[in-house]
C-alpha cells in the first residue's frame, strides 16, 4: 500500500476509508492510520466525490453549517432544553439498565429517587437498600454495611452485617486479621 495508491484511492475515486478497508481486508482504522503515517490527507467530510454531478455539494447527512444554517445563532429556550432533557431520561434513554448500575468498586447500585440517602443521580448502593429493608427504617449515614464474604455484589441479607460506625467496623477487621496472623 502507497501513498499513491490510497490518494488515488480516496481522493479520485471516492471511496470512504471503510470501502479500502474491505477492499485491502482490515478495518477502517488501519486505513486512517496508514493515511496518516504516509501524509495522505483525508477528504472533506462534507464533500461527496463519488458522484460527478454531486462533487462540491455538501453531503445531505451534515446539512448546512455556520450562517447557512436554518438555526444559526438561534439558542433553545428553557422550555425546549428541559423537553429535550425529558426525552432522554430514565427509560426513555436509549443506555437505561433498569435502574441498575454498577459502582467502580464493584458495588451494585439501584435507583431510587426520592431516597434520603440517594446520591446526585438518584442512586443507592444495593446492600444498604436490603439492609434497609430487613430493619425496616433508613440506615444513618454513620452506619456501615458489612460483606461478610467480602464479595461485593453478594448482597442476601444472610450476607450482610450491621455496624454503627466505621470505627466498630475497623476493629471488626483488625480483629480478624489478628487471628489470622495467630494461626
Amino acid at each position: 500500500m502507497t501513498a499513491e495508491w490510497l490518494f488515488h484511492k480516496h481522493h479520485t475515486e471516492g471511496l470512504s476509508t471503510r470501502e479500502i478497508g474491505r477492499l485491502c481486508g482490515v478495518s477502517y482504522k488501519t486505513i486512517q492510520y496508514q493515511m496518516k503515517k504516509l501524509g495522505v490527507p483525508r477528504r472533506d467530510r462534507n464533500i461527496v466525490a463519488r458522484d460527478k454531478s454531486q462533487k462540491g455539494k455538501q453531503c445531505h447527512m451534515y446539512g448546512k453549517k455556520g450562517e447557512a444554517s436554518p438555526s444559526y445563532g438561534r439558542k433553545h429556550t428553557i422550555a425546549e432544553r428541559q423537553k429535550m432533557s425529558d426525552s432522554k431520561c430514565g427509560d426513555k434513554n436509549p443506555a437505561w439498565q433498569g435502574g441498575v448500575s454498577h459502582h467502580m468498586a464493584g458495588y451494585i447500585l439501584i435507583k431510587a429517587e426520592g431516597h434520603p440517602n440517594a446520591d446526585s443521580h438518584g442512586y443507592v448502593l444495593e446492600h444498604r437498600l436490603v439492609m434497609e429493608q430487613i430493619l425496616g427504617r433508613y440506615l444513618l449515614p454513620t452506619e456501615i454495611v458489612h460483606h461478610i464474604n467480602e464479595v461485593k455484589d453478594d448482597n442476601s441479607p444472610k450476607n450482610l452485617m450491621l455496624f454503627a460506625s466505621r470505627r466498630d467496623h475497623v476493629k471488626y477487621h483488625e480483629f480478624f486479621a489478628k487471628g489470622d496472623r495467630n494461626e
